[in-house]
């Protein structure tokens, strides 16, 4: 008599209600999850905060809240521990729950009751086989019991074993059989894209047949790790990593959408198990996971996917991963999407032990990190590297297009994660203020940021509400008015329209006007780190490697980049002639201030690192530390410019490169040939030789190459085919010889032979690329 629904009833139908422990209140529940508490129970949350798939069919109160379950066993806890479901990929039809001491059980339609407690245990008891089906669960003296719908009462003894025989009968009452209008677990998917978490064999089997389990052997420890495999129909086409959730494995339903928009769209998808369930110290980001999907990311590659349109998603614990391989391994992908994202494990772990319902996540966390994550411990210098907070530099750095979602409402990752790995991804001037992060840890809007025009989302109407987008470059945050969920559509059209478009189908980038004559690649990541490309005004992006500095500030062009060769610094050249050093280069003069015949061209280190040549359109060499002088063409009458400049392996001399073809020897630097006599389509750019100085390959403005001496022709940005290409800017070989990068004025990269592509940066009007530099491997 407290109060009930009668004078304004709910829009769906009640169906269960729960006393309250102490018997002055109850609280019911609707099967879309609508909850309604009354005399001392309190409304701590309802389905209104999730995505539900399945019907909502009982509510059971504990001491300190409430369970929701719905038909397939999946359990919501509010203000009461998790300790359960019984979704776990078998085909359940659960019928009804109820407390069971200071947990809950579950009664499935084949009588099986799965009883949950806070010490962790999970016991089954099954029914004798001969009753009919059962339909209600009841509490009787302390034990669970079971109502048949032919009104058979059974009564499950003992508590903790799982034989049968401890079932007995009690007695009979009269009951109407209850019609069930229950789907299968399996049937997920059939409309639209939706899904559920859990692993469902038959689910697979039924919506994508054509995936299918693969075992990857582990690049770390040799270890057999399972993947779910889904090949493209054809060689060439884009890969989707999907990568699990928190509390799952490879094989959930959750990733079943995600394999039938690849299935229809061409494209190849995988699934690695990077470690299964977070909750082991091989799992969490560990280097053993990492290493789990980048070799699931080789193994798409390997049979024909395209390794330049590699995309991974996750949602949860798999956004966690998603963000993680952002940072680590920014040079796999095109484009990364993470949907309510763990961004800081030790602090995570901070918050699950105040928010209560959660705290079944500590065990994980201990378990993952080897302990409670307390700062000064290695626990938590454990949990700090398995953060994505200590990696995204290497991300922003190589201008990885990433998307974060974040759910205002998320009581189990708050909004604040997704926030810091925007502001840590984004410019500066884009970034949220810490104020306006502290309010999204406490799952409430800035005011100030309420109304302000957002970037694209990709929401549609059947989507939550978006109450914030931003962008900064190539990463966009979205926060949208919902829960711990994530939605289908917009992280698939923001991989078609985003930032990540560039990569995702290119169509534009990739028209074709003649067949790809291109020799097959073999990528590498032991030729080198990555890459810097710098742009005329001043910045350097790094792919696959941090930028160490530019001179934006300086208001200077940049004409010139070179790396030291240990990889771990550059110079800059401008158009004053003015050098830059940055990161382990040593400045050792420049032309600054001085009159020149001619403008300064480039920078060129000798091997050691320790000088260098700067190089001017007359072909004048003048010398800087080390480096020391064997001649020039600056006194000759010049039938071109002298365009570039390349070392000898000793140091010992160098060759200048003239506009029109011409070659011109220095030093211990032997001529193999030229393009002085030859008729071009477009005149050469730049020279580069093989690490032993036996040949050397010219670079033409079309992006052509010709190799002379002992160096090997690896292909060209003619004989890709393509017809819409912007004018190349600059070479670069690998190494090792065996390949080399061309790069755009647009700032787009081709790799050929050995030469892995890290990526690109899309440039803004009136900026274009004008050199790059790969790290050396070491």
């Amino acid at each position: 008599g407290l109060a009930d629904l009668t004078t304004n009833p709910p829009p769906a139908p009640i169906v269960d209600a729960s006393l309250t422990p102490d018997g002055d209140g109850y609280v019911m529940v609707t099967a879309g999850g609508s909850v309604y508490a009354f005399g001392d129970a309190i409304h701590q949350g309802s389905g209104a905060d999730y995505t539900i798939h399945h019907p909502v069919i009982a509510v059971v109160t504990s001491a300190t809240g409430y369970w929701m379950v719905d038909v397939s066993g999946g359990v919501w806890a509010f203000g009461a521990p998790f300790l359960g479901g019984a979704n776990d990929g078998q085909p359940r039809n659960i019928v009804d729950a109820a407390r069971d001491g200071d947990g809950y059980a579950l009664l499935d339609s084949n009588g099986t009751t799965h009883h949950y407690s806070p010490s962790g245990a999970r016991t089954v008891v099954a029914r004798p086989a001969s009753p009919s089906g059962s339909v209600a669960l009841s509490k009787l003296d302390e034990t669970t019991s079971v109502v048949d719908a032919d009104g058979t009462v059974w009564l499950a003894t003992g508590g903790t074993s799982t034989d049968s025989s401890t079932d007995r009968r009690i007695g009979r009452i009269d009951v109407e059989p209850v019609p069930m209008a229950i789907a299968p677990v399996n049937a997920v998917a059939t409309m639209g894209y939706r899904s559920m978490s859990g692993p469902d064999r038959n689910a697979w089997q039924a919506l994508v047949p054509q995936a299918h389990d693969v075992t990857i052997i582990s690049s770390a420890d040799g270890a057999a790790q399972p993947a779910m495999w889904l090949p493209a129909p054809e060689a060439g086409r884009p890969v989707l990593v999907v990568l699990h959730s928190w509390s799952a494995a490879y094989d959930q339903q959750w990733s079943i959408p995600f394999a039938q928009w690849a299935r229809d769209s061409g494209w190849a998808m995988i699934a690695p198990n990077f470690r299964g369930v977070n909750k082991q110290p091989t799992a969490t980001g560990s280097e053993l996971a990492v290493a789990d999907v980048v070799d699931a990311v080789q193994y798409a590659t390997a049979r024909g996917a395209d390794p330049d349109r590699v995309f991974v998603i996750g949602f949860s614990g798999g956004g966690h991963m998603a963000l993680q391989m952002a940072g680590r391994h920014p040079e796999l992908f095109a484009g990364v999407a993470a949907w309510v994202p763990v961004y800081d494990l030790p602090g995570w772990y901070v918050y699950n032990e105040v928010y209560a319902p959660w705290r079944h996540y500590i065990p994980h966390i201990e378990g993952s990190c080897g302990g409670a994550p307390r700062p000064g411990t290695a626990a938590y210098d454990s949990c700090v590297q398995r953060s994505p907070m200590t990696h995204l530099d290497a991300a922003r750095a190589a201008g990885l297009p990433v998307y974060i979602a974040g759910g205002l409402r998320d009581s189990i990752v708050p909004p604040s994660h997704a926030a810091r790995a925007f502001n840590q991804l984004a410019d500066p001037a884009d970034r949220f203020t810490q104020r306006q992060v502290d309010h999204f840890d406490h799952f409430v809007m800035p005011p100030e940021l309420e109304g302000q025009p957002g970037a694209p989302s990709y929401f549609g109407p059947e989507d939550k509400q978006v109450v914030l987008s931003r962008s900064s470059g190539p990463v966009t945050f979205v926060l949208f008015n919902g829960f711990h969920e994530m939605f289908f559509e917009p992280a698939l059209k923001w991989f078609a329209h985003g930032p990540a478009s560039g990569g995702f189908e290119a169509e534009r980038d990739r028209a074709q006007c003649r067949a790809d004559s291109t020799p097959p690649r073999s990528p590498s990541s032991s030729v080198a780190q990555g890459y810097w490309v710098l742009d005329s005004d001043g910045a350097v992006h790094g792919f696959g490697v941090p930028s160490l500095g530019d001179i934006t500030a300086t208001g200077r062009t940049a004409v010139s980049l070179e790396a030291t060769p240990s990889g771990r610094g550059y110079w800059i050249v401008d158009d004053r002639g003015s050098v830059h050093a940055f990161g382990d280069a040593e400045f050792h003069g420049d032309m600054a201030g001085r009159e020149l015949a001619a403008p300064i061209r480039r920078l060129v280190a000798n091997p050691a690192g320790t000088g260098y040549w700067l190089q001017a359109d007359d072909g004048g060499v003048f010398t800087f530390g080390d480096a020391r002088f064997h001649g020039s063409t600056g006194a000759m009458q010049l039938a071109a410019p002298i365009v570039s400049m390349e070392p000898t392996s000793t140091g010992g001399g160098y060759w200048l490169l003239g506009l029109d073809g011409g070659v011109f020897s220095f030093g211990d630097a032997e001529f193999h040939g030229s393009t002085g006599a030859m008729q071009l389509n477009s005149p050469v750019m730049s020279m580069a030789s093989n690490p032993d100085g036996s040949g050397y390959w010219l670079h033409a403005g079309d992006g052509g190459v010709f190799a002379f001496g002992a160096v090997g022709y690896f292909g060209s940005v003619p004989g890709t085919g393509r017809c819409d290409t912007a004018s190349p800017a600059q070479f670069a070989p690998t190494a090792s010889g065996n390949g080399y990068w061309i790069t755009t004025s647009e700032g787009e990269v081709f790799a050929f032979g050995d030469a892995p592509n890290n990526g690109r940066l899309a440039f803004r009007p009136g900026v274009r690329a004008v050199d790059m530099a790969p790290s050396s491997a070491g």
